[in-house]
């Protein structure tokens, strides 16, 4: 996967699944764990954000 602006939208879009899938679930140390986990990936998607943009590129760039 290229890293750029289409990982940061992959990272969270999957935080967003994590977060549907857990509403879903009744064991709160699942539940937990999966909050946990897509908490991790919206950090993931910042960080790259944050030096995405320390670059110079912007979400409307193409980065191949």
């Amino acid at each position: 996967m290229p890293e750029g602006w289409e990982e940061v939208r992959y990272w969270r879009r999957r935080a967003e699944e994590l977060r549907g899938a857990a509403e879903n679930l009744m064991t709160p140390s699942a539940r937990d764990a999966l909050i946990n986990i897509a908490e991790k990936y919206e950090r993931m998607a910042a960080e790259l954000e944050r030096r995405l943009k320390d670059q110079g590129i912007r979400p409307n760039t193409a980065v191949s």
